[in-house]
């Protein structure tokens, strides 16, 4: 029993590792062309244009103002000349920060009556439920009308002002800007996915055959599962400042590149350490085969893109069925100790 949830745990360290590889890669890519930014421009011009189309010419202006303002960005090129844009722009922003920095922004604007009419714009879900609150009370009480009707006027005045329309729509326009990005990260997980199995001809039969054979591999690989999740836990973390800090105004062009350089030198080392843990000649994963162009017929070809399909599954998946497993050997193993001494 223990034998075959050894083979698991060593097989699922192996997708691990894979995953992890093809999750830097994609933190880079996402990195390099400001995956995160271009994104939630895309958001607040469409969120903006939606509560007011006639800002549609100024778009690009508004939310490039918005996103590159120094109490909104948090990029470390906000202030380099030679940087793209791209890299400038925030990659958050939360909702009173957009109305705050809208008005701002639009000041001595020819679209500064237009912005302002949105920021003063009701939120109309708020203001329907006060008004069946309203209708309610009057129902149940209609001798107290008078100061049922007062009661929820000043109540809805008060909600309205404080949650407008903007906030409002706001969640909702965040909510589809994160799926949007999610699924442009899922594909190039599965384009990496494909990329790696069939430049190295990774077959996942004859991995998980490997490891079900060979008792020195299966614990070899065991071993440094829990380093793979510590990495995982190193490489997916959110790499955004902590709350209540503020990027300096000052940054040079020389800090800026210089932390680029260690952001890059980071994920470069974390890539290299996570390889050089699944190197294992006898594995030979990373292995290019000298006929690359054999890739063993269709049976082959189709275990290729099993394989591929088992990456493509990401990094989060593999961490937790790798954790899942350690802890279910251990239960097993407590088991047949306590039944070993019965």
């Amino acid at each position: 029993m223990l034998e075959r949830i050894d083979t698991l745990i060593a097989f699922a360290a192996v997708m691990l590792g894979v995953s992890l590889l093809i999750t830097i890669i994609n933190q880079m890519i996402a990195s390099l062309l400001g995956h995160r930014a271009t994104y939630l421009r895309a958001g607040i011009k469409d969120l903006l244009e939606t509560l007011d189309p006639a800002l549609k010419p100024n778009l690009e202006k508004i939310t490039d103002d918005v996103l590159t303002h120094k109490l909104a960005t948090d990029s470390a090129f906000a202030h380099v000349a030679w940087a793209p844009r791209r890299w400038k722009l925030a990659s958050t922003i939360r909702p009173e920060e957009l109305a705050k920095l809208l008005k701002l922004v639009s000041a001595g604007q020819p679209y500064a009556a237009n912005v302002q009419a949105i920021l003063n714009e009701v939120n109309p879900t708020v203001a329907r439920e006060a008004q069946l609150i309203a209708a309610t009370i009057n129902t149940l009480a209609p001798t107290a009308a008078a100061s049922a009707d007062e009661l929820i006027r000043q109540v809805s005045d008060k909600a309205t002002k404080a949650i407008g329309r903007l906030e409002g729509a706001f969640s909702s326009t965040m909510d589809r800007v994160r799926q949007r990005f999610t699924l442009q990260m899922r594909v190039w997980t599965i384009v990496f996915s494909l990329i790696f199995a069939f430049a190295y001809h990774l077959d996942v039969a004859k991995i998980y055959s490997q490891l079900s054979i060979d008792p020195s591999l299966r614990a070899s690989l065991s071993n440094i599962s829990s380093d793979l999740m510590k990495k995982y836990s190193e490489v997916a973390a959110p790499q955004t400042p902590a709350a209540g800090t503020e990027m300096r105004a000052d940054t040079t062009s020389d800090q800026a590149t210089k932390d680029l350089e260690d952001g890059s030198n980071k994920l470069a080392a974390a890539y290299k350490d996570i390889k050089s843990k699944l190197a294992d000649p006898k594995l030979a994963i990373f292995e290019v085969p000298r006929n690359w162009t054999d890739f063993g017929g269709l049976g082959g070809i189709f275990r290729i893109l099993a394989t591929a399909a088992f990456l493509s599954l990401g990094a989060p998946f593999w961490y937790n069925t790798l954790r899942s497993l350690t802890s279910l050997r251990s239960k097993v193993a407590e088991q047949m100790q306590a039944e070993a001494k019965s």
